[in-house]
Protein backbone atom coordinates (compact mmCIF):
# COMPACT_ATOMS: atom_id res chain seq x y z
CA UNK A 1 0.00 0.00 0.00
CA UNK A 2 1.20 3.77 -0.80
CA UNK A 3 -0.65 6.37 0.98
CA UNK A 4 -0.29 10.25 0.74
CA UNK A 5 -2.37 11.55 3.20
CA UNK A 6 -3.43 15.73 2.80
CA UNK A 7 0.52 15.66 1.32
CA UNK A 8 1.76 18.76 0.34
CA UNK A 9 5.23 20.45 -0.72
CA UNK A 10 7.09 23.51 -0.86
CA UNK A 11 10.08 24.33 -3.39
CA UNK A 12 11.64 27.58 -2.88
CA UNK A 13 8.85 29.31 -1.32
CA UNK A 14 6.19 28.13 -3.59
CA UNK A 15 3.34 25.46 -3.19
CA UNK A 16 4.08 22.31 -5.71
CA UNK A 17 1.69 19.67 -4.25
CA UNK A 18 -1.16 20.63 -1.94
CA UNK A 19 -3.31 18.40 -0.15
CA UNK A 20 -3.25 14.87 -1.96
CA UNK A 21 -5.07 12.11 -0.65
CA UNK A 22 -4.69 9.23 -1.98
CA UNK A 23 -4.58 5.62 -1.58
CA UNK A 24 -2.61 3.28 -4.40
CA UNK A 25 -2.74 -0.37 -4.06
CA UNK A 26 -0.17 -3.21 -6.42
CA UNK A 27 -1.12 -5.32 -8.85
CA UNK A 28 -2.43 -2.22 -10.71
CA UNK A 29 -0.84 0.40 -13.16
CA UNK A 30 -1.53 3.67 -12.36
CA UNK A 31 -0.80 6.06 -15.00
CA UNK A 32 -0.21 10.19 -13.86
CA UNK A 33 -1.14 12.75 -15.99
CA UNK A 34 -1.40 16.34 -16.56
CA UNK A 35 0.24 19.80 -17.92
CA UNK A 36 3.98 20.60 -17.82
CA UNK A 37 4.74 21.91 -14.25
CA UNK A 38 1.41 20.52 -12.66
CA UNK A 39 3.92 18.62 -10.07
CA UNK A 40 4.15 14.90 -11.28
CA UNK A 41 7.59 14.62 -10.93
CA UNK A 42 7.16 16.38 -7.24
CA UNK A 43 4.74 13.70 -6.17
CA UNK A 44 6.64 11.04 -7.92
CA UNK A 45 9.53 12.20 -5.87
CA UNK A 46 7.26 12.48 -2.38
CA UNK A 47 6.43 8.73 -3.27
CA UNK A 48 10.01 7.45 -3.58
CA UNK A 49 11.08 9.57 -0.67
CA UNK A 50 13.54 11.58 -2.60
CA UNK A 51 11.51 14.73 -1.50
CA UNK A 52 10.42 14.95 2.35
CA UNK A 53 6.90 16.08 2.27
CA UNK A 54 6.14 20.02 3.92
CA UNK A 55 2.29 18.80 5.15
CA UNK A 56 0.41 15.59 6.03
CA UNK A 57 2.15 12.06 5.60
CA UNK A 58 3.56 9.87 2.86
CA UNK A 59 3.47 5.95 3.77
CA UNK A 60 5.37 2.95 1.49
CA UNK A 61 4.40 -0.27 2.99
CA UNK A 62 4.20 1.28 6.30
CA UNK A 63 6.90 3.54 6.71
CA UNK A 64 7.63 7.14 5.44
CA UNK A 65 9.98 6.51 2.23
CA UNK A 66 11.66 9.89 3.10
CA UNK A 67 13.30 8.35 6.89
CA UNK A 68 13.96 5.22 5.61
CA UNK A 69 17.63 4.26 5.16
CA UNK A 70 18.68 3.72 1.13
CA UNK A 71 19.03 0.08 1.45
CA UNK A 72 15.30 -0.65 3.05
CA UNK A 73 14.20 1.95 0.49
CA UNK A 74 15.62 -0.11 -2.55
CA UNK A 75 13.42 -2.85 -1.29
CA UNK A 76 9.86 -1.04 -1.44
CA UNK A 77 10.92 0.86 -4.46
CA UNK A 78 12.39 1.86 -7.79
CA UNK A 79 12.52 4.56 -9.39
CA UNK A 80 13.06 5.92 -13.10
CA UNK A 81 13.68 9.53 -12.55
CA UNK A 82 12.64 11.91 -15.74
CA UNK A 83 16.54 12.59 -16.41
CA UNK A 84 18.79 10.05 -15.01
CA UNK A 85 22.08 11.78 -14.29
CA UNK A 86 24.48 9.15 -15.68
CA UNK A 87 27.15 10.26 -18.08
CA UNK A 88 30.08 7.53 -17.00
CA UNK A 89 30.84 5.84 -19.69
CA UNK A 90 29.46 2.46 -18.52
CA UNK A 91 28.50 -0.42 -20.04
CA UNK A 92 25.08 -1.06 -20.65
CA UNK A 93 25.23 -4.83 -18.78
CA UNK A 94 26.55 -2.41 -15.64
CA UNK A 95 23.92 0.07 -16.21
CA UNK A 96 21.26 -2.23 -16.35
CA UNK A 97 22.74 -3.65 -12.79
CA UNK A 98 23.26 -0.96 -10.82
CA UNK A 99 20.50 -1.71 -8.86
CA UNK A 100 21.40 -5.22 -8.35
CA UNK A 101 25.00 -5.46 -8.88
CA UNK A 102 25.12 -9.19 -8.15
CA UNK A 103 22.63 -9.93 -10.91
CA UNK A 104 23.98 -12.70 -13.51
CA UNK A 105 24.51 -11.63 -17.17
CA UNK A 106 21.57 -13.45 -18.03
CA UNK A 107 19.33 -11.75 -16.15
CA UNK A 108 20.37 -8.83 -17.41
CA UNK A 109 20.16 -9.75 -20.83
CA UNK A 110 16.78 -11.23 -19.93
CA UNK A 111 15.10 -8.21 -19.32
CA UNK A 112 16.47 -5.73 -22.18
CA UNK A 113 15.24 -8.86 -24.16
CA UNK A 114 11.56 -8.02 -22.95
CA UNK A 115 12.44 -4.98 -24.08
CA UNK A 116 13.32 -5.28 -27.33
CA UNK A 117 16.88 -4.34 -26.71
CA UNK A 118 18.85 -6.89 -26.35
CA UNK A 119 21.20 -6.10 -29.05
CA UNK A 120 22.61 -3.19 -26.41
CA UNK A 121 23.84 -5.69 -23.99
CA UNK A 122 27.09 -5.16 -24.92
CA UNK A 123 27.15 -1.40 -25.96
CA UNK A 124 28.39 1.92 -23.65
CA UNK A 125 25.57 4.00 -22.13
CA UNK A 126 27.31 7.25 -22.98
CA UNK A 127 27.11 5.95 -26.88
CA UNK A 128 23.12 5.19 -26.66
CA UNK A 129 20.48 7.34 -28.35
CA UNK A 130 17.70 8.96 -25.67
CA UNK A 131 15.49 6.58 -26.11
CA UNK A 132 18.21 3.71 -26.19
CA UNK A 133 19.08 5.27 -22.58
CA UNK A 134 15.51 5.03 -21.56
CA UNK A 135 15.14 1.42 -22.15
CA UNK A 136 18.00 0.31 -20.34
CA UNK A 137 17.40 2.38 -17.27
CA UNK A 138 13.99 0.77 -17.53
CA UNK A 139 15.78 -2.56 -17.48
CA UNK A 140 17.48 -1.06 -14.77
CA UNK A 141 14.41 -1.18 -12.68
CA UNK A 142 13.17 -4.12 -13.74
CA UNK A 143 15.65 -5.92 -12.46
CA UNK A 144 16.09 -4.03 -9.04
CA UNK A 145 12.26 -5.11 -8.53
CA UNK A 146 12.87 -8.78 -9.37
CA UNK A 147 15.71 -9.00 -7.23
CA UNK A 148 13.67 -7.21 -4.45
CA UNK A 149 10.55 -10.06 -5.22
CA UNK A 150 12.94 -13.03 -4.97
CA UNK A 151 13.81 -11.32 -1.27
CA UNK A 152 9.96 -11.44 -0.11
CA UNK A 153 9.53 -8.11 -1.19
CA UNK A 154 6.68 -6.24 -3.20
CA UNK A 155 8.56 -3.01 -4.42
CA UNK A 156 6.36 -0.43 -6.46
CA UNK A 157 7.76 1.06 -9.57
CA UNK A 158 8.48 4.45 -9.87
CA UNK A 159 8.78 5.76 -13.74
CA UNK A 160 8.72 9.44 -14.37
CA UNK A 161 7.97 9.40 -18.66
CA UNK A 162 9.17 5.83 -19.35
CA UNK A 163 8.07 6.70 -22.89
CA UNK A 164 9.84 10.01 -23.51
CA UNK A 165 12.12 9.37 -26.50
CA UNK A 166 10.68 6.35 -27.82
CA UNK A 167 8.70 5.33 -30.99
CA UNK A 168 5.20 4.57 -31.46
CA UNK A 169 6.53 0.51 -31.25
CA UNK A 170 8.70 0.42 -28.28
CA UNK A 171 6.44 2.81 -25.83
CA UNK A 172 3.02 0.13 -27.04
CA UNK A 173 5.89 -2.65 -25.78
CA UNK A 174 6.79 -0.92 -22.74
CA UNK A 175 3.13 0.00 -21.66
CA UNK A 176 2.09 -4.05 -22.64
CA UNK A 177 5.58 -4.92 -19.52
CA UNK A 178 3.78 -2.57 -17.50
CA UNK A 179 1.02 -4.20 -17.51
CA UNK A 180 2.14 -7.96 -17.46
CA UNK A 181 4.37 -6.54 -14.27
CA UNK A 182 1.29 -5.06 -12.63
CA UNK A 183 -0.89 -8.41 -13.56
CA UNK A 184 1.62 -9.96 -11.29
CA UNK A 185 1.12 -8.09 -7.74
CA UNK A 186 3.76 -4.98 -8.64
CA UNK A 187 2.77 -1.51 -8.07
CA UNK A 188 3.11 0.87 -10.88
CA UNK A 189 2.72 4.38 -10.88
CA UNK A 190 4.05 5.90 -15.06
CA UNK A 191 4.25 9.48 -15.57
CA UNK A 192 2.36 9.75 -18.87
CA UNK A 193 2.14 13.11 -21.38
CA UNK A 194 0.74 10.85 -24.14
CA UNK A 195 -3.16 11.00 -22.79
CA UNK A 196 -5.03 8.56 -25.48
CA UNK A 197 -1.72 5.88 -24.95
CA UNK A 198 -1.89 6.13 -20.56
CA UNK A 199 -5.73 5.31 -21.26
CA UNK A 200 -5.01 2.21 -23.59
CA UNK A 201 -2.97 0.52 -20.78
CA UNK A 202 -3.51 2.11 -17.19
CA UNK A 203 -6.39 0.65 -15.06
CA UNK A 204 -6.01 4.17 -13.01
CA UNK A 205 -5.48 7.11 -14.21
CA UNK A 206 -4.90 10.40 -11.98
CA UNK A 207 -4.69 13.86 -13.31
CA UNK A 208 -2.87 16.19 -11.92
CA UNK A 209 -3.17 20.27 -11.96
CA UNK A 210 -1.52 23.04 -10.27
CA UNK A 211 -0.58 20.67 -7.69
CA UNK A 212 -3.87 19.22 -7.23
CA UNK A 213 -5.39 16.05 -7.86
CA UNK A 214 -8.44 16.74 -10.18
CA UNK A 215 -9.34 13.69 -11.66
CA UNK A 216 -9.01 9.48 -10.00
CA UNK A 217 -10.80 6.70 -11.71
CA UNK A 218 -10.58 4.56 -14.95
CA UNK A 219 -8.99 6.17 -17.93
CA UNK A 220 -12.52 6.94 -19.55
CA UNK A 221 -14.42 8.37 -16.31
CA UNK A 222 -10.82 10.19 -15.86
CA UNK A 223 -10.18 12.02 -18.85
CA UNK A 224 -13.50 13.70 -19.13
CA UNK A 225 -14.17 16.93 -21.50
CA UNK A 226 -14.31 18.80 -18.18
CA UNK A 227 -11.11 17.63 -17.52
CA UNK A 228 -9.18 18.03 -20.67
CA UNK A 229 -10.02 22.12 -20.39
CA UNK A 230 -9.39 22.48 -16.65
CA UNK A 231 -6.10 20.57 -16.77
CA UNK A 232 -4.75 21.67 -20.20
CA UNK A 233 -7.07 24.77 -21.36
CA UNK A 234 -7.85 23.07 -24.55
CA UNK A 235 -11.10 22.44 -25.20
CA UNK A 236 -11.66 18.72 -26.94
CA UNK A 237 -14.02 15.98 -27.67
CA UNK A 238 -13.72 12.69 -26.05
CA UNK A 239 -14.63 9.34 -27.92
CA UNK A 240 -14.49 6.36 -25.99
CA UNK A 241 -12.40 3.10 -28.11
CA UNK A 242 -14.72 -0.30 -27.56
CA UNK A 243 -14.59 -1.16 -23.94
CA UNK A 244 -11.14 -1.36 -22.99
CA UNK A 245 -9.33 0.16 -25.47
CA UNK A 246 -9.15 4.02 -24.15
CA UNK A 247 -10.39 6.70 -25.27
CA UNK A 248 -9.14 9.22 -28.59
CA UNK A 249 -8.62 13.12 -28.06
CA UNK A 250 -9.89 15.73 -30.75
CA UNK A 251 -8.69 18.87 -30.07
CA UNK A 252 -11.34 21.54 -31.10
CA UNK A 253 -9.52 24.68 -29.57
CA UNK A 254 -7.02 25.89 -27.17
CA UNK A 255 -6.96 28.53 -24.57
CA UNK A 256 -4.20 30.82 -23.02
CA UNK A 257 -2.29 28.90 -19.91
CA UNK A 258 -2.47 30.28 -16.69
CA UNK A 259 0.67 29.84 -14.15
CA UNK A 260 1.69 26.34 -12.90
CA UNK A 261 3.09 24.58 -10.37
CA UNK A 262 6.69 23.84 -10.42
Amino acid sequence: MLTLSHAGLLRGGRSVLQDIDLDLLPGVLICLCGPNGAGKSSLIGLCAGDLAPSTGKVSLHGVSPAHSPPDELALLRAVMPQSPALEHPFPVADVVALGSPATHMADRESVLHELGCADLMSRIYTELSGGERRLVQLARVFLQAERANERGHCPWLLLDEPVSQLDLGRSHQVMTALQARAARGLGIITVMHDVELASRHAERLLVLANGRVIADGDPVAALSENTIQQAWQIEASIAAESPGSGVRVRVIRTSGRGAAAN
